[in-house]
């Protein structure tokens, strides 16, 4: 892990610390559509932002191994905790 690493993930932590605060806002908004709109697309765009970051860096990290075994869903650690469900209580 170097500075960059540290960085990306200390905005995908600042992004979850608000979260649930933007999401709340949002449901309190979905009366104006413009605001909704706004609001969404705000959103969207942060997470998305987020995402592609933290796959460029994967992606660099993937490309300075020989050989690279991309884990299945199965066996995926989300945030070095257990493996990914199979299959979650309402799918």
């Amino acid at each position: 892990m170097n500075e960059r690493d540290i960085r990306l993930l200390d905005r995908v932590r600042e992004l979850h610390r608000y979260l649930t605060q933007r999401t709340v806002a949002l449901v309190h908004c979905q009366s104006d559509p413009d605001l909704f709109a706004e609001g969404m697309r705000d959103l969207g765009q942060d997470l998305h932002d987020a995402g592609t970051a933290l796959l460029d860096r994967v992606h660099e990290l993937d490309a300075g191994q020989r050989s690279v075994t991309v884990p299945s869903a199965a066996t995926r650690m989300p945030a070095c905790g257990p493996p990914a469900p199979q299959s979650g209580p309402f799918g």
